[in-house]
């Protein structure tokens, strides 16, 4: 993990969209916002909402990378229909892919995990083929493109400035592993899905990809479990080594701001592929990603801090 001030990056322009799906071919710079593991308490709700303003003031759309409550609070329909009715105020489109404190950790409390999974696919994605927001993004999404998966309606693909972007359904506490007949699924779907969009980069010969979702896939699993993650990140090395352009990966779960490279344990580094983990929980600000695909580096990374919300 670097430091903060160390993280700042020079900004680009930004481009805000003034319709549906508008630069989804263009090559024009803009910037996207990513944000996660928040709001966690009733008194966040207040900073969640001007989290939300500055990403439609900032950016052309933003990623919200789960955890849309506290693993230790209850699964209330309420409470995801609130999270909704925030994100869908947003003059700017937001994706949201799930975390697990939507539905795996629902266990904590007494609500059944595939119930709430179940009621978050209803209530979130009952428009799979748009974002959520006043003005929306036109998506893909892996229940249409790939009909073996059409459970995944929350497993969705873009291309927006020319960059290639998809969201992940991998989720913290190990991607649920310690329930191997709903993982299973849910990881061959995964790796399909990812497949998918690198062969839709290749195919437009995209200079990036950026992939979307909330587990840190990065951390030591629980004592005495094998990782949930391994196959994934095998594959996602593949695939970025295989890919000409860069690979931007945007992920929550530990509740740290990190930017860093994938070094495998024999300190062997992944080029072309950069990990971003926002902050979450504690600091309610988000990341900004300023992408302008005639520089070198594509993407310039600052945070996005929120006037009025805790110093960050």
């Amino acid at each position: 993990m670097i430091s903060r001030r160390a993280l700042i990056a020079a900004a680009g322009a930004s481009l805000a969209p003034s319709g549906l799906a508008l630069a989804a071919s263009s090559h024009r710079p803009f910037s996207f916002a990513a944000f996660g593991c928040q709001p966690y308490r009733q008194e966040d709700l207040d900073d969640f909402d001007r989290l939300i303003d500055e990403v439609g003031r900032r950016t052309a759309f933003g990623i919200y990378v789960g955890d849309i409550k506290s693993g230790s609070s209850r699964c209330e329909d309420g409470v995801y229909q609130d999270r909704l009715a925030r994100l869908d105020r947003s003059r700017v489109p937001i994706v949201y892919t799930p975390g697990d404190n939507e539905w795996t950790d629902c266990h904590r409390q007494g609500d059944d995990p595939l119930e709430r999974l179940d009621y978050l696919r209803r209530v979130f994605f009952d428009r799979p083929d748009q974002s959520r927001g006043r003005r929306r993004l036109r998506l893909e999404t892996q229940s249409v493109i790939q009909p073996a998966h059409t459970a995944f309606v929350e497993n969705a693909t873009w291309a927006y400035g020319g960059i290639r972007f998809a969201t992940l359904h991998v989720v913290g506490s190990n991607d649920n592993a310690a329930v191997p007949q709903e993982q299973t699924v849910r990881q061959a779907a995964n790796l399909a899905w990812l497949d998918r969009c690198f062969e839709l980069a290749r195919a437009e010969r995209a200079p990036a990809v950026v992939l979307a979702w909330q587990a840190d896939v990065f951390v030591d699993p629980p004592s005495g479990q094998q990782s949930g993650f391994t196959v994934l990140v095998d594959r996602l090395r593949d695939q970025t080594a295989a890919f000409e352009g860069r690979v931007l990966v945007v992920h929550a779960d530990s509740h740290r701001l990190a930017f860093r490279r994938l070094v495998d344990a024999s300190g062997r580094e992944t080029p072309g592929l950069l990990l971003l983990q926002v902050m979450g929980a504690e600091d309610l600000h988000g990341m900004r990603i300023d992408v302008d695909t005639r520089e070198p580096a594509i993407f310039a990374i600052s945070p996005l801090l929120v006037p009025g919300n805790a110093r960050f």
